[in-house]
C-alpha cells in the first residue's frame, strides 16, 4: 500500500488526509478541527483537540435526541463510539481538561460511525473534500446502512440540567491501533432548573466518566495492541444508555478492562430511538447486568424552534441570535447511499477523486 502511494503521488495531487470528524452538531473551530487522533499535548491535544472558538451553539433539549453526523473517507471498520457531556467551563475556556468532568450519556458498541470491513476509499464510495476541505465519503442517511457513513439521533436524559455545555464525541475505532478520535461542540441544554451550578448536578455526577485511553501520559492502557481485532472494543464503563451493534472482541481491549459482552438490554442490529421528552417514556428495560436501554419511538423528532426563555441573560449573550435549529432529515424508506455533490471547498483540483490509505488525490493534469 506504501508503494502504491508512493507511485500515485507521481501522477496525482494528494490534496487532504482524512479519518473522521463529528460535523453536527457544529464543532468548535470548525474551520480548524482534524480528523485526526487526540495526543497529549502536540497540535490536536485531548481534550477536544484544543479548540475553543464557537461558531454555533445548538440548542438541545432534554429527553429529546440531537442528530449526529460525521466527516471522513476512513471509518477503520466503524468502532465503539462515546457520547457526553462537559457542564463545567473556565474564564478562558468553554471546558475544562479534567477527564473526569467528561460523562457519558450514550454509548454504541461497533458499526459508529460505519460498518464496513476497512475505509470508504473506492471510487464509488470516496467523495472529494467537502466545503471544509476534509475528505468525505458516500453516506448512508440513517443509523442503519452499511459501507456508508451512519448519522445518528442520540438521546439526551430527562434529568440533565438546564445551562451551557460541551457535547462530546469520542471514538475508539475498530481496525488500527491505539488512536482515540475526539471532536467536541458547544450545546446548550434545556432540561431542569435547579438552585445548583449544573456542573454540580447529582445526576451529572452520578453519569460515568468517558473511558479515556491510548493518550500516553494521560492514560494507563492501550487498546487494539495488535490491529487484528474482528469486533469493536467493549468499553468497561458504557453507562446505562446504549446500544450494541456488533459484538465486542475481547482482542481490541489490548491491556484496558472491558466490560461483560452484550452489556446492553437492546443488543439487536439496530439503534433504538429515544421516545420524545412530551411523550410519557415507559420505564426502561434492565437486564441482568444492570444495564437499561432507552425505549425504542419512532415518533417525528423536532430541534426546539428557538432559545427558551428561561435561559439566565448572562448565559443568553453567549448564544447567537442566529443560531440554527439542526433538525434531523425524515428517516429514509430504506437504506440510501446516494452520494451528495462532490465539493472541493475551494479551489477546484483537476479530474476525479480518489481516496487511499485516508489520503484524497486528484489526477494531475500534466500527467
Amino acid at each position: 500500500m506504501e508503494l502504491l502511494s508512493f507511485l500515485l503521488a507521481l501522477f496525482w495531487v494528494q490534496v487532504a488526509s482524512s479519518h473522521m470528524v463529528m460535523n453536527t452538531p457544529a464543532i468548535y473551530s470548525p474551520n480548524r478541527a482534524s480528523t485526526w487522533p487526540v495526543t497529549n499535548g502536540g497540535r490536536f491535544p485531548y481534550p477536544c483537540q484544543g479548540f475553543t472558538e464557537i461558531v454555533t451553539r445548538t440548542p438541545i433539549t432534554a429527553g429529546g435526541t440531537t442528530l449526529v453526523n460525521f466527516t471522513g473517507s476512513a471509518p477503520h471498520g466503524g468502532g465503539t463510539c462515546l457520547f457526553g457531556l462537559n457542564y463545567h467551563s473556565t474564564p478562558a475556556s468553554p471546558y475544562t481538561n479534567d477527564p473526569e468532568h467528561f460523562k457519558t450519556i450514550y454509548t454504541i458498541i461497533g458499526g459508529c460511525p460505519a460498518d464496513t470491513t476497512g475505509n470508504l476509499e473506492t471510487p464509488d464510495t470516496c467523495r472529494g473534500l467537502d466545503p471544509n476541505g476534509n475528505p468525505d465519503s458516500v453516506h448512508c442517511g440513517n443509523d442503519s446502512g452499511k459501507d456508508c457513513i451512519r448519522q445518528f439521533n442520540i438521546p439526551f436524559p430527562d434529568d440533565l440540567p438546564s445551562g451551557n455545555a460541551t457535547f462530546v464525541w469520542m471514538w475508539y475505532n475498530q481496525r488500527t491501533k491505539n488512536e482515540l478520535y475526539m471532536n467536541c461542540a458547544p450545546v446548550y441544554i434545556d432540561g431542569k432548573q435547579s438552585d445548583t451550578a449544573p456542573e454540580d448536578s447529582p445526576f451529572v455526577s452520578s453519569l460515568p466518566t468517558m473511558f479515556l485511553a491510548n493518550v500516553p501520559g494521560l492514560t494507563e492502557c492501550a487498546t487494539s495492541q495488535t490491529g487484528d481485532q474482528t469486533g469493536p472494543f467493549n468499553v468497561p464503563n458504557p453507562g446505562n444508555f446504549g446500544v450494541q451493534l456488533i459484538t465486542p472482541d475481547p482482542i481490541a481491549a489490548g491491556n484496558c478492562s472491558t466490560a461483560p459482552v452484550a452489556p446492553f438490554a437492546s443488543s439487536g442490529n439496530s439503534m433504538p430511538t429515544p421516545a420524545l421528552a412530551s411523550t410519557p417514556a415507559a420505564a426502561p428495560t434492565t437486564s441482568s447486568t444492570g444495564f437499561v436501554t432507552v425505549t425504542t419511538s419512532t415518533a417525528g423528532y423536532s430541534s426546539p424552534a428557538s432559545i427558551p426563555s428561561e435561559i439566565p441573560a448572562t448565559t443568553a449573550s453567549e448564544i447567537p441570535a442566529t443560531t440554527p435549529v439542526v433538525t434531523p432529515p425524515a428517516a429514509p424508506s430504506s437504506q440510501s447511499t446516494a452520494p451528495p455533490p462532490a465539493s472541493t471547498g475551494g479551489a477546484a483540483a483537476p479530474g476525479s477523486p480518489i481516496c487511499i490509505d485516508g489520503h484524497v488525490y486528484y489526477k494531475d493534469g500534466s500527467a
